[in-house]
């Protein structure tokens, strides 16, 4: 997304808390890929909500032309603190989650829909304590949900140009405080509601989804020949 928004962004800043392990993991996969673009990262330290004005402000001082934010709890609270500074300075503020434009985040592009992973991780627990489900035979689930949202507000109010190369790559925008997807901040996902359906059609349809990351010695090996190919390669 940095090379869509500035194809001459140089330097990025982010804001890693080393106590959240996910804050962690995102700030080296940041740099990480910030590399592979050419694109140098300038990384500043908080341990809590009070400290992120001044992180925010030794990034921009520090020649940050965008702030990339993390994981985290506190950057995911205090992210309308991070707004304000980069607001101030005319840069934008990118997030790896896309509800996180309803905090004032320029871009939020990344995973959605937390209440999918919700009703999922329910009915593994409900599974498992029926022995419904064997863990040792129970595959990753990949849910697709990668969405990318803009928040034209505060764009416009710190004076950041959104190509159309980016607008067009939107599934939802904020203009006017409005959401087109018709989301809230309070209430950021649609469609937070289980289908219509008898009790024994429900238990079937989990049934149906436990079956179906069911792994067989076959998916096993083959998941395996792949890891090893992967390793090699």
């Amino acid at each position: 997304m940095l090379p869509i928004f500035n194809p001459d962004l140089r330097v990025i800043g982010t804001i890693v808390n080393s106590s959240q392990a996910n804050s962690v993991f995102g700030a080296e996969r940041i740099e990480e890929l910030a590399g592979e673009f050419g694109i140098s990262v300038e990384s500043a330290g908080v341990t809590g909500l009070s400290d992120l004005p001044l992180a925010a402000e030794g990034l921009i001082s520090k020649g940050a032309e965008a702030i990339v934010v993390p994981g985290g709890y506190t950057v995911s609270i205090g992210m309308s603190a991070i707004v304000d500074i980069a607001t101030e300075n005319g840069i934008a503020v990118f997030s790896p989650v896309s509800q996180h434009v309803y905090r004032g985040a320029t871009v939020g592009a990344g995973f959605y829909s937390l209440y999918r992973e919700g009703v999922i991780a329910a009915r593994m627990l409900i599974g498992h304590l029926n022995g419904d489900v064997d863990l040792s035979r129970t595959g990753i689930n990949l849910t697709p949900g990668f969405t990318v949202a803009l928040n034209l507000d505060s764009a416009a109010e710190a004076g950041v140009e959104i190509s159309d190369e980016l607008l067009a790559m939107a599934d939802w925008t904020i203009t006017d405080g409005a959401s087109t997807e018709g989301g809230t901040p309070d209430l950021p996902e649609i469609g937070v509601e289980l289908p219509e359906m008898s009790l024994d059609e429900r238990r079937e349809a989990d049934l149906a989804f436990l079956a179906d990351i069911y792994c067989t010695d076959e998916k096993i090996a083959e998941q395996k020949r792949q890891l090893e190919t992967q390793w090699n390669d």
